[in-house]
């Protein structure tokens, strides 16, 4: 018996493109279903976070600087890590960069910390 080695035809090179294209397509549709399903979890954790009752702890948490009171800027920064949005890590790289920064260790930026810098 002796074998024929035949060409693809034009249905060959359809059902290539068709079995990548829609394997493509199939993939995508569940990249955008987990996504749409992540985003849906954070817009709810934001919202609980938000419509949370503040307590002491919370305040005592909040307080970076341990001087018994929360500023804005403290409480910016603990509900954006409550909300996941920044991690512990991230802030302390911050702080380490304000430090290095702020030449005359005064806890504020000045036009005189940057020149010296």
């Amino acid at each position: 018996m002796e074998m024929i080695a035949s060409r693809p035809g034009p249905v060959g090179y359809f059902a290539v493109f068709w079995i990548l294209s829609s394997t493509i397509c199939l993939a995508q549709f569940f990249l955008y279903s987990a996504e749409l399903y992540t985003e849906k979890r954070q817009r709810l954790l934001v919202e609980r976070v938000l419509a949370k009752n503040v307590t002491a702890s919370d305040l005592e948490e909040a307080d970076i600087d341990h001087d018994k009171t929360v500023s804005a800027a403290e409480f910016i920064v603990y509900t954006l890590k409550e909300m996941g949005k920044i991690s512990q890590e991230d802030i302390s790289l911050v702080m380490e960069r304000f430090s290095k920064l702020d030449v005359d260790q005064s806890g504020t930026l000045t036009e005189s910390d940057i020149i010296s810098s």
